[in-house]
């Protein structure tokens, strides 16, 4: 976002405009991953008035770590943090925290997770700052950049602080940014967070299965992304780790359901005639099934000639090839077949976020063979959170 200030050696008010006008296209070009035009764009602004010189350096950055050129990068942001005590007092903190949090991320790629968990928390600090020397004049829209940025801190700060085992100090970070971003009403930015602190629990329960408490925990997460009226599209991620971690945790069963959910898949016939009910009277073991949608049951054709009236409006006809077809998939690395909505015990499965799905000890086998290095062997996107 552009840091929009007025100092007494600023150009005149149309070039200051322009400038902003620029910055502005460079983010929307960098948005839609035109790259390079992006960079070309930020480039014309590193010598304009500090504040769009700024943040034209740190989006310079960010389109050179896209581009691969990450030495460039972090030179950029130092270039950017060395210019930050020109801005007007009340810019800086914020300015700062936002640089902080780019380079810690340089700093995680490089495998330094100490530097990376030092810089952001110095971006918490600057942002704390910023805070506390707020006044009553300023605009909501800054505020709110300004919690979002720091709900931004708080999750980085988790991640890394999860990567070096610091599984308390993760959970205390997730969890102020759930409350900032659920305070801002921030759908994304909520089920991000979530969806770590989900992890670092599956984790934490050492394959003994999840508590009730944890399982729990899950749902009430889900259950709040939705208040805020978070999409299916972005509930994916929340999801995609819950499965994950029940699968972990070897909860099979509930690892089955969270699957069948996220993929829209059927109940397999034999669960299905575990937990099946007759539509009349309510009976368990039911005898009689409907031939035409194979989902109710009844205990004899009095109870579903009773149940008729109800039943007739929800009754469909079902191709069980196809209900079959969607629910198995071949693992891409060894070509064996995953039922995906049933338990998966023999061969624990894993989604990854781009929602393909592969054999854990696959998946494993290709990191170990790849450095670490996370790529779907199905679409080639890489997975941060499946490394």
């Amino acid at each position: 976002m552009a840091l929009r200030g007025s100092r007494s050696d600023s150009p005149a008010p149309s070039d200051h405009s322009d400038a902003a006008d620029d910055l502005r296209d460079g983010i929307e070009q960098f948005r839609r991953g035109e790259y390079r035009g992006a960079l070309r764009t930020f480039e014309r602004l590193h010598d304009s008035d500090v504040a769009t010189a700024v943040e034209a350096l740190r989006w310079s950055a960010q389109a050179n770590a896209k581009l691969g050129a990450h030495g460039t990068a972090e030179a950029q942001l130092h270039q950017a943090l060395g210019r930050v005590a020109e801005l007007e007092l009340l810019q800086r903190d914020k300015a700062r925290a936002s640089i902080q949090l780019r380079l810690a991320a340089c700093e995680q790629r490089k495998g330094n997770d100490e530097e990376a968990e030092r810089l952001q928390r110095a971006a918490i600090a600057s942002l704390d700052r910023a805070n506390g020397s707020a006044d009553d004049g300023e605009s909501v829209s800054s505020r709110t950049n300004r919690q979002m940025t720091l709900g931004s801190a708080w999750n980085n700060l988790g991640i890394t602080l999860m990567r070096c085992g610091q599984r308390d100090g993760a959970r205390e970070a997730f969890e102020k940014a759930l409350a900032i971003r659920q305070a801002l009403r921030d759908q994304e930015g909520y089920c991000l967070a979530a969806s770590n602190l989900l992890a670092l629990e599956g984790e934490s329960s050492n394959g003994q299965g999840p508590s009730q408490e944890f399982i729990s925990a899950m749902e009430e997460h889900v259950k709040t992304a939705r208040q805020l009226g978070a999409s299916a599209h972005v509930l994916t991620p929340l999801r995609v780790n819950f499965a994950n971690c029940l699968e972990a945790a070897k909860a099979w069963r509930i690892a089955a359901k969270a699957r069948r959910e996220l993929f829209g898949l059927s109940m397999p016939d034999e669960e299905l005639r575990l937990v099946a009910k007759c539509e009349a009277c309510k009976a368990s073991n039911p005898k009689l099934r409907c031939s035409r949608c194979r989902q109710a049951f009844f205990c004899s054709d009095a109870c579903q000639r009773k149940a008729w009236p109800v039943h007739r409006h929800e009754c469909s006809a079902r191709d069980e090839a196809a209900h079959k077809a969607k629910a198995s998939h071949d693992c891409p690395m060894c070509l064996e077949a995953m039922l995906l909505n049933a338990s998966t015990s023999a061969s624990p499965v894993l989604v990854l976020e781009c929602l393909h799905v592969v054999h854990r000890s696959c998946w494993q086998s290709l990191l170990e063979a790849r450095d670490g290095e996370a790529q779907c062997p199905i679409c080639r996107d890489p997975l941060a959170m499946s490394s």
